[in-house]
């Protein structure tokens, strides 16, 4: 009887063990589950993506707007002088001069580039957000 009763033991502890592997196999290899577990978390990832992109999109065109408002009260003002460049195009020619940083204190025009600013003021232009505005 004691041989009979540890056998009977024996057997369960073995199914014991038997079912504790199955599940940890079908825990570790369930790959339509663990698929379906990445497809979701990629799918609020690109949806988090999504709305940050719409948030910059739309900041950066508050932006542009912002800022050509102030270049037009910049240069409708007393103290932008006619040699003046625009903002962008004194950085931009003093950056492909040289890579020190641009001296705003000493106008960057010559007479000809003076000349032909006011073309370019007189033309429209893109302002920051790729908008097409007429100064």
């Amino acid at each position: 009887m004691h041989v009979r009763a540890a056998n009977i033991v024996r057997a369960g502890e073995s199914l014991m063990r038997l079912v504790s592997d199955l599940k940890q196999y079908l825990i570790l290899n369930d790959f339509p589950s663990v698929n379906e577990a990445i497809n979701q978390r990629n799918q609020q990832l690109r949806t988090l993506q999504d709305e940050c992109d719409k948030k910059l999109i739309s900041l950066r065109d508050e932006i542009a707007i912002d800022l050509y408002e102030l270049e037009e009260e910049y240069y409708s003002s007393s103290v932008c002088e006619p040699s003046d460049l625009p903002l962008c195009e004194a950085y931009w020619n003093c950056d492909s001069l040289d890579s020190s940083p641009p001296d705003f204190s000493s106008p960057l025009v010559s007479a000809e580039t003076a000349s032909s600013n006011n073309q370019i003021h007189a033309s429209p232009h893109l302002n920051g957000g790729g908008m097409v505005e007429h100064s």
